[in-house]
């Protein structure tokens, strides 16, 4: 029995040769990863062709919405197509990874409550280029039902992923390690056939199918990295009243005070929250004062007024992808949590700059830009 090796760009340049050949059962290789195809893929894909090796190819999901699964699948196709492969594969997996977690209350949550929708999503627009051609499920066996309940969707097999033990559910494919050997490579991710598969299920050939490629935009929107914002108002708190006063980490006296600000200090406004404390930049700090404390002017000194935002609302994130919430209003701040659509929380501040400042469940006071979301 030969090896089921499934490699990418990762494994760099790959030697293939008759070696290779009679080593190897099958192999699947990555055609695509989001937006991007894989660079490695044309060149690889090639060689086996020439050695007439059965193939799968698979793509890595990190679409955060339905039309964004929708434009990978396509991506996935296109890779594919332009690659202009001697035969087709016989298999298109979709790779379906656990999200990342943030922790409330003490539990764990899942951060995208939309996986189902988005997988299917992304099967559906697939089945649609690929007409009759196999697609299959790659993940952990945990994200497949007990998370995603994806069995609805219409996979023809399950590949599942698991190191240290067989998966106790039905299953085609058992990825069983990350450290094979093959090819004379080591750290290689290899998968031998699971209780419910045969080999022959997965190098027979698919049939001719059409793999034109689909009209499709070939610079999709930014990445939330690439944030912007706008240029900061000219605008101040002054303290005009008292002697001294605590500056506190949010917008009222049940956050704790972690500095002062002293009668005729002028800071950098950030913003007025819906309670009307004032939120200043105190070095690379962003801290509250009562509005009792100062009075806001501009920069000849005038006094200014600054709308604060109504009580009640909500800042919902309404645009796909995952978007930092970070403890400032800006990119050079920390990142507190990563938010995805659907994703709100109470509307506590607008900064001048345009973030918003809201209300996290732990109470700390998060800042996230408004290409992400808006008040609702």
């Amino acid at each position: 029995m030969g090896k089921i090796p499934d490699i990418s760009y990762w494994q760099g340049y790959v030697a293939f040769s008759q070696d290779t050949k009679a080593e190897t059962d099958y192999i699947i290789h990555r055609a695509s990863c989001g937006t991007s195809r894989d660079t490695r893929f044309p060149e690889n894909v090639a060689k086996i062709c020439a050695l007439n090796i059965p193939y799968g190819v698979y793509h890595y999901m990190m679409a955060l919405s339905v039309d964004r699964a929708k434009y990978e699948a396509e991506v996935f196709f296109n890779a594919v197509a332009k690659a202009n492969p001697a035969y087709p594969p016989t298999w298109w997996w979709a790779d379906v990874e656990e999200p990342d977690l943030v922790w409330a209350n003490g539990k764990a949550l899942p951060m995208n409550p939309n996986l189902h929708a988005i997988v299917k999503a992304f099967y559906t627009r697939l089945r649609e280029l690929v007409g009759e051609a196999h697609i299959g499920f790659y993940g952990g066996e945990s994200i497949y039902e007990p998370y995603g309940k994806l069995s609805d969707i219409g996979f023809e097999a399950l590949w599942f992923a698991n190191y240290s033990k067989d998966p106790k559910s039905a299953h085609h494919l058992h990825q069983y390690t990350s450290k094979g050997t093959w090819n004379n490579r080591t750290r290689i991710d290899l998968s031998k056939i699971g209780p419910a598969g045969t080999l022959e299920m997965f190098t027979r050939a698919s049939g001719k199918i059409e793999v034109e490629p689909v009209p499709q935009i070939d610079d999709p929107p930014v990445a939330p990295e690439q944030e912007r914002t706008s240029k900061t108002a000219d605008l101040y708190a002054a303290c005009t009243s008292g002697k001294s006063w605590n500056m506190r980490s949010g917008d009222g006296t049940k956050y704790p005070s972690v500095a002062f600000m002293q009668y005729g200090d002028k800071l950098s406004l950030v913003g007025v929250s819906a309670t009307g404390w004032v939120c200043v930049r105190k070095g690379a700090d962003l801290l509250w004062v009562s509005p009792k404390a100062v009075t806001i002017i501009d920069g000849a000194g005038k006094p200014a007024t600054v709308k604060a935002p109504a009580k009640g609302h909500l800042v919902r994130v309404t645009e796909p992808y995952s978007w930092n919430v970070r403890a400032g209003d800006g990119t050079g701040y920390a990142k507190l949590l990563v938010a995805y659509q659907g994703y709100e929380w109470e509307h506590v501040v607008t900064s001048v700059k345009g973030w918003y400042g809201v209300r996290l469940q732990d109470g700390r006071i998060g800042w996230i830009t408004p290409k992400a979301a808006k008040v609702v």
